[in-house]
């Protein structure tokens, strides 16, 4: 039909029916692939209504999208672009022959403008509803006047009805899709119920969930949806897993998985963790930690702990090889089986600790003597238990009368126990002491009751419950220690030793600060001038060292005895000190037993110093003696002031031994000493002249061959009575000897230190990284150069640390093969990535050798490392390289294959064929060079169509091109530049360039996000549709429009040869 004139800004109330609306989202078809049975429907109606355009449309609430489509560029409009909205109110075909006298259409975009289309005809898609959701249409970018004939109005309602038919078929199969999902889930659901019904059934009665589970999983894991299923318990030494039960797992996987350590993927971490770990697309991953899951095919994964009372009892783990992901059912399911094994071990459990618990009580009662009592009042019955009974030396009954306990108490305490009165009136003590006479042996024993009433409502008592306790012993030793104290007590008191007993005060952190005096004895009291009982030590020595608080506190903790003499600065005194531990621990009290021994240590210390000066003098004559080193003796008469000396002395001072023998003036002997050593000598003499005792002076004097000599004079100075100093003895000491080797140590001492110097800068200007480790692998030393590579801010936060363990994946794995190999006595090296102390990621080469002792075996290990990140970049980087040439290589040649073999097979002749091959390959060339410089990565539209035409560019530049810079993939450069190529061959051999005044004009742009590319022909020889076509034009329409994604249309227009590419930029960004 016709369609009348409207005004096109009159609102459409169909577009925005609710009905209408519902029935398109029902359909669930927008936006989704093309399907080859509306495509076929379009290309049939544009052969049927002869029209270039056909579109199945579908209208929504805010645009027109294109189901299929043939000669139109968009897959969608907004409504203001749309015709095919008018066609929902109609009941047949609508029919438009100018859009542009039509007022409805006369001001749409796409009639005003690109395509410019001005014939439509539009049939409504209407569903078995009777909902219109769009239209089938045919477009034409010339008016049609007339309209469509008869035939083709029939063959387009047709049409129209066969695509309301994939529509409506389309939504019946969604529903009975949604339907069989639904039974689906409902089917498994329904066995998942079974599944857990069963299993509850069997864990009820089960002693090892696992056990009963395993079979029950293994029958209905298909149906279940996993095809993987492990179960683990624990290890008894803890800190792994152990697989007890699996499935589908194969033998070796069995054996990886047999001891898992905790926190080892994937299990291990649900136990190190203790919650579930649900893992999705495990085969997309690329996570190192699970590249074992990986390598058995699990593609999803869920686990979860099975604890009991707190405590890991093993984990239950699902996996699948099929699916990327277990739905929500699924996982509940998985779930509630864990939490059920989790409920069979806690019953386990709790009936083991109960078991054990009445066992523990048992074992205690008899341990500790301890019975228990029930004394039924209301009844006067007595339940009481086999450790109670044989308490009081009475067989065990189910019950007794209470009267048989009370009759054998001791006629003095009976007034002590319950009776059957205060029971009855819950006046009875409920703890007591008193003494029974043993049934069975007469024995005397004190006995301990501990008791409570049960009342009823009313508060009247109805039975009496509690514990008997023979405490016989206890007593005993209460008495004993009573008697211990009162003598311990006289003791304390009359000593002439200090004692106290102090309590220790500790800190939040439990260290010890201060201590009270809680009792001290009078020789305390005397010794520290004061009374301290009750005070803390820092009320009067607020300065105390804190040795004193260390010492007791750590004797008050542990309960470890101290006996020590120490120094006190705030009394400046010497004390002997033995410290214990006394009363409850809980207390933190010792006793404190200690002298004052200030005079003693005096006394011990001046007769050390005696000692010392005595042992050294005769140490010193000793050796003398041995090496014959003593070269003269004197005797100073000091009164007199006369020396006397041998003629050894005589002779190693240059002097006349006959004078020597009555005697000289002290100082014609220091007269040849060295002058620089005069002055010390005589303060020397002075101050052993003055002390008395021990002297000792090393000095040089001149010989008679006129050379100086080190000597050593020792000797001692006596006083009389009165302490004037009387006599000087000693002996002369060669030391020239010792003094060389003393020399030449003191050079080789310096040597040495600068030679550790040079070592020291030497290690810390190298950028390697040198370690020093024990034999066990752990860092002893790390040079200063190899602190700041590693980002060490303090060595000794790491030193001791296992080396091994800074190393990542096979990187730890090879640091411990070359520590074993050292460990052997042979060098190794490897590669592998390690952290620096900050994080920082870093590649290393590292060498390892062993360090030998003198006996030719490792005793220590030497580790170098290079930081080698740089290199190793560098090596992926060409890797990468390698491989992306290789890809283009690959596709370039198959382009070349592909094209020679379709050259081939049209050719006429080898000559032909070998131009065609040739002239093709060059603009593949010339295509290729523009891509080089631009590292293949993208090429501009204009440079791919200059380096195109240039070969067949006239001298009169009758070949134009015009478009803005855009960018084009490798693949779509190549490809257009064989069309422009096939174009240009064509135009010279029968087109626009095949005369002298044809032109060609190329022109590109970018169309609402669509690459546009036209060629152009006008003014050459008239153009005729060829009779066959060749590889050229299937070359130019089908292979470069794939490049694209679009379409390549050839027209063979009488005026000239046009060729319009539409497609998908994929570089949609402008160049420049």
């Amino acid at each position: 039909m016709s369609a009348s004139d409207t005004d096109s800004t009159a609102p459409l109330p169909i577009l925005v029916d609710p009905a209408r609306l519902a029935a398109l989202d029902g359909l669930s078809i927008l936006d989704t692939a093309p399907e080859q049975g509306f495509d076929d429907v379009v290309r049939l109606a544009t052969r049927l209504c002869a029209a270039p355009v056909a579109l199945v449309s579908l209208v929504a609430v805010d645009r027109q999208w294109f189901k299929a489509r043939v000669g139109f560029p968009h897959c969608e409009t907004d409504l203001n672009s749309s015709v095919c909205r008018f066609v929902l109110d109609e009941p047949d075909v609508i029919v438009i022959e100018d859009l542009a006298n039509d007022a409805r259409t006369a001001a749409n975009p796409l009639v005003t403008g690109e395509p410019h289309i001005r014939f439509y005809a539009g049939a409504p898609l209407r569903l078995a509803s009777g909902d219109v959701v769009g239209s089938l249409c045919v477009i034409d970018t010339a008016p049609r006047p007339g309209g469509l004939d008869a035939d083709q109005a029939d063959d387009l309602r047709a049409l129209a009805r066969q695509v309301s038919g994939l529509l409506d078929m389309r939504r019946a199969v969604a529903l009975r899709d949604d339907a069989l999902d639904s039974q689906r889930v409902e089917v498994q659901q329904a066995r998942r119920i079974d599944v857990l019904s069963k299993a509850s059934e069997a864990l009820l009665v089960g002693l090892d969930p696992a056990a009963v589970l395993d079979p029950i999983l293994s029958a209905n894991a298909e149906t279940l949806g996993f095809d993987r299923s492990y179960i683990y318990d624990v290890w008894p030494e803890g800190g792994h897993l152990r697989l007890t039960h699996s499935l589908n797992a194969s033998a070796p996987v069995k054996e990886f998985l047999h001891k898992l350590p905790f926190g080892a993927p994937v299990c291990g971490i649900v136990a190190e963790r203790l919650e579930p770990l649900l893992l999705t697309g495990m085969q997309a991953d690329v996570d190192p930690a699970f590249a074992t899951a990986r390598s058995i095919g699990l593609n999803a994964y869920a686990g979860f702990p099975v604890v009991s009372r707190g405590a890991l009892r093993g984990v239950i783990s699902f996996g699948s090889t099929q699916v990327a992901a277990f739905d929500h059912e699924a996982l509940n399911f998985f779930e509630t089986l864990a939490r059920m094994m989790s409920a069979v071990y806690e019953r386990i459990d709790g009936e083991r600790a109960l078991r054990e618990s009445h066992e523990r009580s048992r074992l205690a009662q008899e341990a500790g003597s301890i019975g228990t009592f029930e004394i039924d009042i209301v009844n006067d019955r007595a339940r009481v238990s086999t450790e109670g009974c044989r308490i009081f030396g009475l067989p065990e009954m189910e019950s007794r009368s209470p009267r048989d306990f009370t009759d054998l108490v001791v006629p003095d305490d009976r007034s002590l126990p319950a009776n059957e009165m205060t029971m009855r009136d819950g006046t009875a003590d409920t703890e007591a002491e008193y003494r029974i006479r043993r049934a069975d042996d007469n024995a005397l024993r004190w006995i301990a009751r501990n008791s409570r009433f049960i009342r009823d409502e009313a508060g009247k008592p109805v039975r009496m419950i509690g514990t008997l306790q023979d405490v016989t012993e206890r007593r005993a030793t209460q008495e004993a220690l009573r008697i211990s104290e009162e003598r311990f007590r006289a003791i304390v008191e009359t000593i002439e030793a200090a004692f106290a007993i102090v309590e220790v005060k500790f800190d939040a952190d439990d260290r010890p600060v201060n201590y009270r005096f809680v009792e001290a004895n009078p020789a305390f009291e005397r010794q520290a001038g004061v009374n301290l009982h009750g005070k803390w030590v820092t009320e009067f020595a607020p300065d105390l060292e804190q040795f004193w608080f260390e010492t007791y506190g750590h004797v008050a903790k542990t309960g470890e005895p101290a006996s020590f003499e120490n120094y006190a600065e705030a009394f400046e005194r010497w004390f002997d000190v033995k410290a214990v531990r006394v009363g409850n621990p809980s207390e933190r009290r010792i006793a404190i037993f200690f002298s004052d021994v200030t005079a003693r240590k005096k006394a011990e210390a001046d007769l050390r110093a005696s000692e010392a000066v005595a042992r050294d003098n005769v140490d010193r004559v000793r050796l003398a003696l041995a090496a014959g080193a003593i070269i003269g003796t004197w005797h100073w008469d000091i009164v007199a002031d006369r020396f006397k000396i041998d003629e050894a002395f005589a002779a190693a001072f240059g002097l006349d031994p006959t004078l020597g023998r009555s005697g000289i003036p002290l100082a014609q002997i220091v007269a040849t000493v060295h002058p620089d050593d005069q002055e010390g000598l005589a303060d020397a003499i002075n101050e052993a002249v003055v002390r008395g005792g021990a002297y000792a002076h090393e000095y040089r004097v001149r010989r008679a061959d006129g050379k100086y000599y080190w000597l050593e004079a020792n000797g001692r100075v006596d006083h009389a009575a009165d302490g004037t100093p009387t006599s000087f003895p000693g002996v002369l000491i060669d030391i020239e000897e010792r003094r060389a080797v003393a020399a030449e140590r003191d050079q080789a001492t310096a040597r040495l230190r600068e030679r550790e110097a040079f070592l020291s800068s030497v290690l810390a200007s190298s950028n390697d990284c040198i370690k020093v480790l024990d034999l066990d692998a752990n860092l002893v030393f790390m040079s200063e150069g190899g602190q700041k590579v590693m980002e060490v801010s303090d060595f000794n936060d790491i030193a001791g640390c296992p080396w091994p363990d800074f190393w990542q994946d096979e990187g730890n794995i090879a640091a411990k093969e070359a520590i074993a190999s050292a460990q052997a006595g042979v060098p190794a090296g490897f590669q592998g990535y390690a952290e620096t102390m900050k994080g920082r990621r870093r590649y290393w080469d590292v060498q390892v050798s062993p360090i030998l002792g003198a006996d030719g075996k490792p005793e220590r290990i030497l580790s170098v490392s290079r930081d080698i990140t740089p290199l190793k970049a560098s090596e992926e980087a060409r890797a990468v390289l390698n491989q992306e040439l290789s890809h283009r290589m690959k596709n370039l040649l198959s382009m070349v294959q592909a094209i020679t073999a379709q050259t081939l097979r049209q050719a006429r002749s080898m000559d032909e064929a070998q131009d065609a091959v040739f002239t093709r390959i060059a603009a593949l060339a010339r295509a290729q060079d523009i891509l080089v410089r631009t590292s293949f990565e993208e090429a501009d539209v204009g440079e791919i169509v200059e380096a195109a035409v240039t070969p067949h560019q006239t001298a009169d530049q009758r070949i134009e091109a015009s478009g803005p810079d855009l960018g084009l993939t490798a693949q779509q450069a190549l490809g257009l530049s064989l069309a422009i190529h096939e174009l240009a061959t064509n135009a010279a051999k029968y087109g626009a360039l095949s005369n002298e005044t044809g032109r060609v004009a190329m022109r590109w742009d970018r169309v609402e996000g669509a690459f546009v590319f036209e060629w152009i022909e006008t003014g050459g020889p008239s153009v005729s549709p060829p009779q066959r076509r060749g590889f050229g034009s299937k070359l130019i329409e089908r292979i470069v429009a794939s490049y694209f994604d679009g379409e390549g249309r050839l027209d063979f227009d009488p005026s000239g040869i046009r060729f319009t590419l539409t497609g998908a930029n994929q570089r949609a960004e402008t160049t420049s």
